[in-house]
């Protein structure tokens, strides 16, 4: 059975098939397609679907999951975390009273 619209349906596919064709394109493997401009979504669409015209027949999930572990392998070798942007995130609770301001505790947290 041939790759079908069911297929792409599914996250996990269409997660694989984006950073797939994010990477044949020279974008971040995460990069969201709302972000792309309008030319870029086009040729965006263009390789994903000739990455699927040129699935096989039978097995195209497992070469579909082939090529993302290939892709993957390769951001892998080369990530330095060293590089890595991590947010911090505050996660303590606040306790707000009627009449608190939200703007005053936020800042009261940011000092203790």
């Amino acid at each position: 059975m041939p790759f079908s619209q069911l297929d792409f349906n599914e996250n996990e596919i269409r997660t694989k098939l984006t950073a797939i064709t994010n990477e044949q394109m020279g974008l971040p493997i995460l990069h969201r397609f709302s972000e792309l401009t309008t030319r870029q979504k086009s040729k965006f669409n263009e390789k994903m679907c000739c990455y699927i015209a040129g699935l096989p027949q039978d097995g195209y999930l497992e070469k579909l999951h082939t090529d993302f572990c290939s892709v993957m392998g390769d951001i892998f070798e080369t990530l330095k975390p060293e590089e890595c942007f991590i947010q911090s995130i505050n996660s303590n609770k606040i306790h707000l009273e009627k009449g608190d301001d939200l703007n005053e505790r936020l800042e009261q947290l940011e000092r203790a």
